[in-house]
């Protein structure tokens, strides 16, 4: 049996589950500055002193955090759209963590390693985690073009957290490779490297219900809530292929509007795209249902 990630969302509690071991990321609602002080990254740094050095600093950063609340407001409040907040990007982290970790131990390289001299596969984990938390830094200016409004907001805030991490040209290496992730994570972006096609698809793979339960309360119901309320699970596994394989586990056929309207084109173009495959499988509770199970290979 390959390594198993499962990644679920309950009632704004987020577990990862890593060979059945299980850690409590989030227990509150984020959503005012005080709530926004106490909530921390969590995430397995896996024996990568650099990174978990770096989460320390991200969860002492009140802009980084700030910010995440402000892109939140513009997404949730102001376009009815789904958490784009700090359990999103928290999401996203682990997703994007795991992916390449199970992807690199697939023999999948690293661009940055491979690109670049002097940068082993933990850097690597730097560009992944960075990217991931900031990739909708620019929500909080505007929904439009922020992919590229990410960039001017996280430009320095990436300098501040690498000081003392890495020499002066190191880090303008990783923190271009970390642009570049945040640049390339929408649907018709090109991403160049193995990490920002990670970062792209792990962003995608935040699917589940609990990420449009606030849209429903707002009132807020069109596909996009609809399809992600369909979604129960999704489950990341080695198994016994090449492959990534994820499974999407959903309650209703409305679910594969997730997968073949939006992680579909996130995974098209993407880099990785034959080094993962997906299925999704659908449980419908009531017994009615169109289909079964869809494969994209």
């Amino acid at each position: 049996m390959g390594l198993q990630v499962r990644i679920s969302y309950r009632k704004n509690r987020i577990n990862a589950i890593i060979l059945l071991e299980v850690i409590e990321m989030c227990d509150v609602e984020v959503r005012g500055l005080e709530e926004l002080e106490e909530f921390d990254i969590r995430i397995p740094c896996r024996h990568n002193p650099k990174l978990e050095e770096l989460v320390e600093k991200v969860n002492r950063n009140n802009e980084l955090k700030t910010l995440w609340m402000v892109q939140n407001v513009n997404a949730v409040d102001r376009k009815g759209y789904s958490d784009h907040g700090p359990v999103h990007m928290q999401i996203v982290a682990n997703i994007s963590l795991k992916l390449g970790r199970m992807l690199f131990e697939q023999g999948v390289d690293s661009s940055l390693v491979k690109n670049y001299k002097g940068f082993e596969k933990e850097d690597a984990e730097i560009v992944l985690f960075l990217a991931s938390i900031m990739h909708d830094l620019g929500m909080s200016i505007h929904r439009y073009h922020h992919e590229k409004n990410s960039l001017f907001l996280a430009k320095d805030i990436i300098d501040e957290l690498l000081e003392g991490l890495y020499g002066e040209c190191k880090s303008k290496v990783i923190r271009s490779e970390v642009l570049h992730a945040i640049y390339s994570h929408r649907s018709n972006g090109e991403p160049l490297t193995v990490e920002a096609g990670i970062v792209r698809v792990a962003d995608a793979l935040d699917m589940e219900k609990g990420r449009s339960k606030i849209t429903f309360e707002n009132g807020s119901i069109d596909i996009h809530s609809v399809s992600a309320a369909a979604v129960d699970e999704v489950v990341l596994d080695t198994g016994e292929s090449d492959k990534v394989e994820v499974l999407i586990k959903m309650n209703n056929s409305a679910g594969i509007f997730q997968v073949t309207g939006l992680l579909k084109k996130k995974l098209e173009n993407s880099g990785i795209e034959e080094h993962i495959s997906i299925k999704a499988k659908i449980d419908s509770r009531d017994g009615a249902q169109i289909l079964e199970e869809l494969n994209l290979e």
